[in-house]
């Protein structure tokens, strides 16, 4: 094992990310709460001010008269902690790489890299998903093209409902293409006084609006002018959901490409397997695609936000779910939408598009997430069963409720769904 401090701070947040969304603390608010704090207090260089007191305050809602001497609760919490550490890299995730440990008698979490002996093939496919992990993790995407290719893959310890949910997406020769929809942003970067920014780009001189705004966001800011300029990346959220849906892919040893949207014709897609992830208020192919389905996102001036609502035609009474408001330092609720259609029109088209679209980032990831667990999709083929189909329908529409902070995703729950079309064929 390598130490704790010789693991990046990227590869740490990215194990903490991958804890706090398993199925093992799904149900536990207290304990993703208590495992963010002492990793984000550890990551920012600050483990040695992490105390019982300071987890009580910061992590479990605790008052300022808190006395370990009379609650035991930070000791409670981290003894079960531990245990579901254990329990996450023994069961969910034992081919993690880079491992959380809650020593006995400490709070400050260590970071640990676990060294396995393993063959050619399973170093190769290792460092691939390092370098897929990384790639998105950065958001950097604009003009990348790869194909990963997997080699023979053991199924048996895949659930079956999964690549039932997928279905031809599922299929050794599927060969999907994952389209991630990479937003236009405008950035805001200092040049030397009288230096101008490349002339391709989009330059606008920031107002002061933005200077105020970048002076608190960075206050040890350079001298020089500032300049907006235009940048097109992926959103954390959007990473995240691309993450996951690769990584249930390789778990059904499916070759698939990835391309930015700005990189694939629309008509592209209609003879082939696909997996679409944007926000279709920016993304012109998600927002097309989803012509073609019953809900989508649209503006609501009386909560002056995005919100999954139904078309009048397509759904009666009329659908609308709503994001609950932001109010700082609270979790709020946001809508993801999970489309399944054929991809294209002809009678026993075997190809699939499957859609994980939202207007707030972390949306996405609570779709990827509910489209990749065996749990939720358990309950979802049973909620069909209900309505007298059986298995899964050829095309339909879920909306995932995801709980976040303003940037992570917390945990994910089934809101509603759609039938667009009968069983699947």
């Amino acid at each position: 094992m390598v130490a704790s401090d010789e693991v990046s701070q990227n590869k740490k947040s990215l194990a903490l990310e991958e804890v706090l969304r398993s199925e093992t603390l799904l149900r536990s608010d207290q304990l993703r709460s208590f495992l963010r704090y002492i990793c984000e207090m550890e990551i920012a260089g600050r483990g040695s001010e992490i105390s019982e007191c300071s987890i009580a305050h910061e992590a479990l809602g605790r008052r300022n008269g808190f006395l370990p001497s009379e609650d035991t609760i930070v000791r409670n919490r981290a003894h079960t902690l531990r245990q579901r550490l254990k329990d996450f890299y023994d069961k969910e995730s034992p081919q993690s790489s880079i491992r959380i440990e809650l020593p006995k008698g400490s709070y400050v979490p260590r970071f640990v890299t676990v060294v396995k002996e393993t063959a050619t093939r399973p170093e190769r496919r290792q460092r691939r998903n390092d370098v897929l992990m990384g790639f998105l993790a950065a958001a950097v995407l604009a003009g990348a093209l790869f194909l990963v290719a997997r080699g023979p893959h053991d199924r048996s310890g895949l659930d079956p409902i999964v690549s039932e949910a997928w279905g031809p997406l599922a299929a050794r020769d599927a060969n999907p293409v994952l389209v991630l929809g990479l937003p236009v942003h405008l950035i805001v970067r200092s040049f030397p006084s009288g230096a101008t920014p490349d002339a391709n780009s989009v330059d606008l001189p920031a107002p002061p609006s933005v200077m105020e705004f970048r002076e608190r966001r960075n206050p040890q800011n350079e001298p020089g002018d500032l300049h907006m300029l235009q940048s097109e990346s992926l959103r954390f959220g959007e990473a995240m959901a691309a993450l996951t849906t690769a990584r249930t892919l390789e778990s059904m040893g499916v070759s698939y490409q990835v391309l930015p949207d700005i990189a694939i014709r629309l008509a592209a897609l209609r003879s082939r397997n696909a997996i679409i992830i944007g926000d279709p208020t920016l993304i012109p192919t998600v927002a097309t695609e989803l012509q073609r389905a019953a809900l989508t996102f649209q503006y609501d001036s009386s909560v002056r936000n995005f919100v999954v609502r139904g078309r009048a035609s397509e759904v009666r009474p009329p659908l609308v779910v709503a994001p609950t408001p932001a109010i700082p330092g609270q979790v709020r609720e946001i809508p993801g939408l999970l489309t399944v259609i054929p991809s294209d029109d002809t009678p026993g088209g075997n190809k699939r598009t499957v859609l994980l679209s939202c207007s707030m980032s972390a949306g996405c990831q609570a779709a990827a997430e509910f489209f990749s667990s065996p749990n939720t999709l358990r309950d979802l083929r049973e909620r069909f069963r209900k309505e007298g189909i059986n298995g899964f329908p050829r095309a339909y529409q879920v909306v995932v409720m995801g709980r976040t902070d303003g940037v992570l995703l917390l945990s994910f729950r089934y809101d509603t769904h759609q039938v667009l079309d009968g069983p699947a064929r």
